[in-house]
Formats: C-alpha cells, sequence, structure tokens
C-alpha cells in the first residue's frame, strides 16, 4: 500500500544484501566429491560464480555481500559486507 503523503516522485533506493555462511571446518578438505576435488574448492567456484553473475547485473550496484565462517566457532567477516558493483 502506498502511503498518501508518500511523494511519488521521489527515487527509492534499495540494497540488497547477501550472507554466505561459510563452512570452514576440517571435513571441507574431503575429497568425496563427484571430481574429486575438495569440498573447499567447490565452494569456492559457486561464491566465485554468483558474485561474478552479481557483477554484471544492471542492479550490481545495490548488491552487499557478507561472509560468516565457522567450523569450532563462528567468525563474522570484519568488514561487515563488500560492495559487489564492478566499473562498468
Amino acid at each position: 500500500m502506498v502511503r498518501p503523503d508518500f511523494p511519488q516522485s521521489m527515487p527509492v533506493s534499495e540494497v540488497e544484501l547477501l550472507v554466505f555462511i561459510m563452512d570452514g571446518s576440517g571435513s571441507m578438505n574431503d575429497t568425496n566429491t563427484p571430481d574429486g576435488r575438495r569440498k573447499a574448492d567447490h565452494l569456492y567456484d559457486i561464491v566465485k560464480g554468483v558474485i561474478e553473475r552479481l557483477q554484471k547485473s544492471t542492479k550490481s550496484d545495490a548488491f552487499r555481500v557478507s561472509f560468516v565462517y565457522f567450523s569450532d566457532g563462528v567468525k563474522i567477516e570484519e568488514k561487515k559486507w563488500i560492495e559487489v558493483f564492478s566499473s562498468k
């Protein structure tokens, strides 16, 4: 529902935050994958591919990415988030 007192010509900016929960436990070194590569290598390829797709998006400047790592404990990425946009 649109508020009647909200100016319709006012631009609205949206930001999308994508949080990756990253497994850093010892099991990520396991090679019991279909192609024999480490689980960590597969995870890297997936995350890299997602970020590349976000960079190619027409709305790349609206995306922020953050990482949370866990193994025995949890570590939140120091910078909180990174901007995805690339110079087009």
